[in-house]
């Protein structure tokens, strides 16, 4: 396991995609599949990094060489809908990813980033 401090790992050593390389869409698509991941993992009792490995998780779920990006959001919902089995309905995610859609894009355009 590689120290915290080392070289190899810090953000100095990350490389950054120009903002011109992200598409829009899909920045709110991710931040949209981040929130619902979060708020999942909450229900679900994860916290720390545990909770963020889960978000992660239901950022990119799945994604396929035939179809690698785009609107994901009926495999999040499955994702979601499996992993909360009993605590939330399907139509209730459904309602909940509308809201979290409209929080990424009021986060995209300046409003508070997570």
């Amino acid at each position: 396991m590689e120290n915290i401090g080392d070289a190899r790992t810090g953000p100095e050593t990350r490389t950054t995609p120009p903002t011109s390389a992200v598409p829009p869409l899909l920045d709110i698509t991710h931040r949209r599949n981040r929130l619902a991941g979060l708020w999942a993992a909450e229900l679900l009792g994860l916290i720390g990094y545990a909770a963020q490995d889960y978000a992660r998780s239901v950022m990119h779920p799945g994604h396929s060489q035939e179809q690698p990006h785009g609107d994901d959001q009926d495999k999040v919902v499955g994702k979601l809908a499996e992993d909360l089995a009993g605590q939330v309905s399907e139509s209730e995610i459904r309602q909940k990813m509308t809201y979290f859609l409209q929080e990424a894009w009021r986060q995209a355009k300046g409003g508070k980033n997570n």
